[in-house]
């Protein structure tokens, strides 16, 4: 029926709608009961795929964001030891403002899109357990915060985002990287 047509076509939550109706008139069809099942479980998968793609997303703006971090501080960091070690002009005092400025509006937008990845992964995660693409995701997720725990020499920021990078790279495709 309806169903069948809607789900041929690529449309599993139509085909739902449709399963559910004709479940609505007769309430003992089998075949409706097991086909309405098969299309909750396509929809079920279609938004954790969709979730999936929203953090893949986000995790690209996240990188994105992290390299315009790094290159900021790479320009603050002569202006910051400027500040103790010799008289500064009015234009590097006011850059340095500026460029502080520019970092602590970034960080807030790179905490913005971590937690924006990790709530799409999570919902993905949710609607579909068994599907390690959403755990290779997280992988990449930390494998980022690890890079940046890595140019900050922050030791114990490294320890920390490498256990969390290897405890969801199950494949082990950031070994190489990490150095284990």
């Amino acid at each position: 029926g309806r169903a069948d047509a809607a789900r041929a076509a690529g449309e599993p939550e139509l085909g739902l709608r449709a399963a559910e109706h004709a479940l609505a008139l007769r309430p003992e069809d089998g075949r409706a009961l097991a086909l309405r099942a098969e299309l909750a479980q396509e929809v079920t998968r279609a938004r954790a795929r969709e979730s999936l793609e929203r953090a893949r997303v986000a995790l690209q703006d996240f990188r994105a964001q992290s390299a315009r971090a790094l290159a900021l501080e790479s320009e603050v960091l002569p202006l910051r030891q400027a500040v103790t070690s010799r008289a500064m002009s009015a234009a590097e005092s006011a850059r340095l403002v500026e460029l502080d400025g520019e970092l602590a509006d970034l960080g807030r937008t790179l905490e913005g899109r971590f937690a924006e990845v990790l709530e799409a992964l999570e919902r993905a995660r949710g609607l579909d357990p068994d599907d390690a693409a959403a755990e290779q995701v997280l992988a990449e997720l930390y494998l980022e915060r690890w890079r940046a725990a890595l140019a900050a020499q922050d030791a114990r920021g490294e320890r920390h985002y490498r256990a969390l990078v290897e405890s969801h790279d199950r494949a082990g495709r950031h070994a190489g990287e990490l150095g284990t």
